[in-house]
């Protein structure tokens, strides 16, 4: 352990902020897959343009 407390008392902020970078990482891989499961989804697009 660093003898410095400042550093000491710093550490779990630190952590915090890597773990909430993670988390919305996370989320926008999340929310990548979904968009291209959707895209990944057969349209027919002729029934469309014939009704």
């Amino acid at each position: 352990p660093s003898p410095d407390r400042a550093w000491n008392t710093t550490l779990p902020a630190a952590q915090g902020d890597a773990q909430s970078w993670i988390n919305d990482l996370a989320r926008q891989i999340d929310a990548c897959s979904s968009f291209n499961e959707l895209l990944d989804t057969p349209i027919d697009f002729s029934n469309f343009i014939m009704h």
